[in-house]
C-alpha cells in the first residue's frame, strides 16, 4: 500500500480494473489542503460526544401546579398549630416537607439539556476526520477492509459516472 502523506493522488480508471498507468501526467491530481490538516482524534471524540448528548436527552419538567392542586387552607395564627395549609385531616398539604405537597426546586424546562459546540471546534473535527480517512492506519483501525484498495484517498476518474 502506498503512503498517503504525499501531495499527489493517483486517478484510478475503471477500464484498467483499478490499475494505474504511471506514464501519463494527467493520472495525478494534487491533494486538497483538507487532506493535509492535523489529525486530532481527541477533538473528534469530544465533538461527537457533545453531539451525542444532544440526541439522547428529552426535556422534562414537573407541572407548575404539581402539589398545589388542593383545597387546603391555612388556619392562621393563634391556634397552636403550624401555619402550613392543611386539609381535612390536619396534615400539611402545600409544603415541600408535607406528604403530597409540592417539590422543592422542581426541574425546569430551561435546564441545560443540550451542549453547544464551538463552530471552530466543529470545523477542526470535520477536517481532522476527513484527513484521517486518507491515512490507511486509522481506516484499518476502524475495522474497514482496504487490502484491495490501491491507495488512499481513492480518486476515481470521470468514467465512473457512466456506470
Amino acid at each position: 500500500m502506498a503512503a498517503a502523506a504525499r501531495p499527489l493522488a493517483t486517478v484510478q480508471s475503471l477500464e484498467n480494473d483499478m490499475d494505474t498507468d504511471g506514464d501519463a501526467a494527467d493520472n495525478y491530481l494534487p491533494l486538497p489542503d483538507v487532506m493535509m490538516a492535523v489529525i486530532r482524534p481527541d477533538l473528534v471524540v469530544y465533538v461527537l460526544d457533545q453531539f451525542s448528548n444532544n440526541s439522547r436527552r428529552q426535556f422534562y419538567a414537573f407541572s407548575k401546579k404539581a402539589g398545589r392542586q388542593t383545597s387546603a387552607e391555612s388556619w392562621g395564627t393563634d391556634r397552636a398549630i403550624s401555619r402550613v395549609p392543611s386539609g381535612g385531616t390536619h396534615q400539611g398539604a402545600l409544603g415541600n416537607t408535607c406528604p403530597g405537597g409540592r417539590k422543592f426546586a422542581p426541574t425546569k424546562i430551561w435546564r441545560r439539556w443540550q451542549r453547544a459546540v464551538n463552530d471552530t471546534e466543529k470545523c477542526h473535527a470535520i477536517l481532522s476526520a476527513i484527513t484521517a480517512s486518507a491515512v490507511p492506519s486509522p481506516v484499518m483501525a476502524r475495522g474497514h477492509e482496504i487490502d484491495e484498495v490501491p491507495e488512499l484517498p481513492l480518486v476515481v476518474s470521470d468514467s465512473a459516472d457512466g456506470v
